[in-house]
């Protein structure tokens, strides 16, 4: 499955919203998690409906409308003159709205389960996200979420490949998550988040994140396209050994028809926590020494949708030829940079290869 990304809009906890300052600034977390930086959603949302949003219904319709804004997406048949309209919208989440869900508890509990107004309930299912950007953009194509733990993103932008093999064109793809105090707790509590407060061992917790990233896909390559996406996988394995690791990339690259020696990148998803980091690491020094190695969620945090940030990051580096120090972890960089071999997995389980190539000579 191939298509081009034709335009990526993040909002994340470093400065990736605003194009003349992206990663201008690498940001610390100021707290025990990292929190997204916000931008001016007035520039992007009617006032009177944001006052309605909760905070992550704010930063995906922002997000997305700045990823079609970018594009400058034109379609035929729009309901409104010159309104931007994308054939589908696609969204992965894994923890949906959870600000209104912790409302919605917390009203239930105070009512001691009596009468409760339905808002906050509305407002925190997991398809609120996709549903209001397809409302604030009058548009009323295809529209799903996808909710699967660590390959949440990873299904939204498989469906989206498929919805351009069916003929769909220009398709709305994005993958968010976000964390709240109470969350955070409930994974410290379990065992699952580090706190960045506290001195860090090698094997302390990963420290967790936010954000959300909004990509769009479309068949055919546009004078503005990013990458193209020439391989996708995603697959479930509790407990994948370097061996069994070592045949599905094999595989992978055999699919996509290019040699490993052919490989200029490689980005990998580590988050400090020694256990998650190890397989990374073997693969790397196994496949592909001496290559560049960049990482990604030094920037964001782990969160189920992390890979999502981290694709926009690697196209971006794949069109504008520029390696951020923040993210070079081994290797050096070699220009031009052809292709990027995206490697995550989420707890050990949910894992997902991708390889992004250069379509075009950057500008």
């Amino acid at each position: 499955m191939k298509a081009y990304i034709t335009s990526a809009s993040a909002i994340s906890p470093q400065h990736s919203f605003q194009e003349d300052a992206y990663l201008s600034e690498i940001k610390s977390p100021e707290q025990a998690y990292f929190s997204a930086i916000e931008p001016t959603y007035r520039e992007y949302i009617d006032p009177k409906l944001s006052r309605r949003m909760s905070r992550i219904i704010k930063m995906s319709v922002a997000c997305a409308k700045q990823c079609l804004q970018s594009a400058e997406v034109q379609q035929l048949g729009a309901i409104q003159p010159g309104a931007i309209q994308p054939g589908a919208i696609i969204v992965g989440t894994s923890l949906g709205c959870l600000q209104d869900t912790e409302k919605f508890l917390a009203e239930l509990l105070e009512n001691q389960e009596g009468l409760l107004s339905p808002t906050s309930f509305i407002q925190s299912t997991h398809n609120t996200i996709a549903g209001q950007i397809a409302l604030t953009l009058n548009c009323p194509q295809h529209n799903f979420t996808y909710v699967q733990r660590g390959h949440s993103f990873e299904r939204a932008l498989e469906d989206g490949l498929l919805q351009l093999q069916e003929g769909t064109q220009q398709v709305l793809v994005g993958g968010v998550d976000e964390v709240t105090p109470t969350l955070h707790q409930v994974l410290c509590k379990a065992g699952c988040a580090g706190n960045v407060s506290e001195p860090i061992p090698a094997h302390q917790k990963p420290t967790w994140g936010e954000g959300a990233s909004f990509f769009l896909l479309d068949n055919e390559p546009s004078p503005n396209s990013m990458a193209r996406i020439e391989g996708f996988q995603a697959f479930y394995h509790p407990r994948l050994g370097i061996d069994e690791l070592e045949e599905k990339l094999n595989a992978f690259l055999k699919d996509c028809d290019i040699p490993l020696t052919n490989i200029d990148a490689v980005m990998m998803g580590m988050n400090g926590y020694e256990h998650d980091d190890a397989v990374y690491f073997a693969l790397y020094r196994r496949f592909f020494p001496g290559k560049l190695l960049l990482s990604f969620k030094n920037l964001c945090g782990e969160y189920f949708t992390a890979s999502a940030f981290g694709y926009q990051l690697a196209a971006r580096i794949l069109y504008r030829q520029e390696v951020f120090e923040a993210i070079r972890v081994k290797g050096d960089h070699e220009r031009p940079i052809k292709n990027i071999l995206f490697y995550n997995h989420s707890q050990g389980k949910y894992h997902t290869f991708s390889l992004l190539s250069a379509c075009q000579p950057s500008s």
